[in-house]
């Protein structure tokens, strides 16, 4: 085996490793925003069908901010379980 040879059988697993990764974390991440996309329509709009004082007294509670909130740390968890996954796919050979 020459080193040519040597070099593409040791590269040729990193770039299937990669890719795998990267279809995962694609997969995963679209998925993601289009279940939090779907979420923040049907909230926005059960808001919007709100009395205009009910609504005012929920902004000022801080609840439509709060659901910002729970989107961001729910997309920072499916983030955090992609990566766990992503290791493990790693560790394989």
């Amino acid at each position: 085996m020459n080193w040519a040879e040597w070099l593409t059988y040791g590269i040729s697993g990193w770039v299937l490793k990669g890719a795998m990764a990267l279809g995962f974390g694609v997969v995963t991440y679209t998925g993601w925003d289009f279940v939090k996309d779907q979420l923040e329509t049907a909230v926005s709009s059960s808001l919007g069908s709100m009395n205009a004082t009910v609504y005012q007294l929920m902004a000022l509670a801080g609840f439509v901010d709060a659901i910002g909130v729970w989107l961001a740390a729910f997309t920072a968890a499916v983030t955090l379980l992609s990566f766990k996954k992503l290791a493990f796919m790693g560790s394989g050979s």
